[in-house]
């Protein structure tokens, strides 16, 4: 009779067949981690993108553009250091390609003179709301008057606008300033006719003037009066082209 109480009980992996694990387990997108890191490395570079653009832009502006807010809106160097300027833009990319390039240098001053003229505003909402801006919202700005800045500053941070959005209001903006001065430009040149015709009157009246001689008198008073009447009518269109 066999003993069973010495019987070798059966191992397992002989009874169920095991596989083996090779390498680490599966690697899943850690979402929170992701999101993180993308606010993270996007404000680090946001932040040391703004330094870099008012950094150059205070050099240019004291070195090329002799501290003159002017010039700098007009993006315009001073006269002597035009050519000098270009060959500053094309040194930077013969020495490095993804050094700035004209675009850059151009918008970097005109965001300094940007600056200045929100501070000068005194709209201490506007102001604050302003400095908080990410870089790329105010590039996408540039383009617009200093009064539609600053219902669309608030707006950016109201709405939590993206810079996409903030392109789209840009555009309606620009757009319905390009239909308002279509309007003007109609009015612009009805005035233009109106001087024109008093020129041409002038011009007869010169004609007269010269075919009886210039000892007229009255002629030469006619004239006068009608060069008053351009010299008012020049200076009203310079004041609706200012508006």
């Amino acid at each position: 009779m066999v003993n069973n109480s010495s019987t070798k009980a059966p191992d397992l992996e002989e009874i169920f067949e095991i596989p083996e694990v090779y390498g680490p387990p599966p690697d899943i997108v850690d979402v929170d981690l992701v999101n993180g890191a993308v606010l993270e490395i996007k404000s680090i570079y946001l932040k040391h993108a703004q330094m870099a653009y008012l950094e150059v832009a205070n050099y240019l502006f004291e070195n090329f553009f002799d501290s003159n807010m002017d010039l700098m809106r007009k993006k315009t160097p001073v006269l002597g250091k035009v050519e000098s300027f270009n060959e500053l833009v094309r040194k930077l990319k013969e020495d490095d390609v993804s050094l700035p390039g004209r675009t850059w240098l151009h918008n970097s001053v005109r965001l300094l003179a940007e600056k200045k003229d929100i501070d000068g505003l005194d709209i201490e909402e506007v102001v604050r709301t302003y400095g908080q801006l990410p870089v790329s919202h105010k590039i996408v700005m540039l383009p617009l008057e200093i009064e539609q800045k600053k219902d669309l500053i608030l707006k950016i941070e109201e709405d939590n606008l993206t810079v996409r959005q903030t392109k789209e209001k840009v555009a309606e903006l620009l757009n319905r300033s390009n239909k308002e001065g279509a309007g003007k430009v109609v009015n612009f040149d009805k005035k233009i006719v109106s001087i024109e015709k008093t020129v041409s009157e002038w011009q007869s009246q010169i004609g007269k003037a010269v075919k009886i001689g210039s000892g007229n008198v009255e002629e030469f008073k006619k004239l006068e009066k009608l060069l008053k009447k351009v010299l008012v009518g020049v200076q009203k269109l310079q004041e609706t082209d200012n508006k």
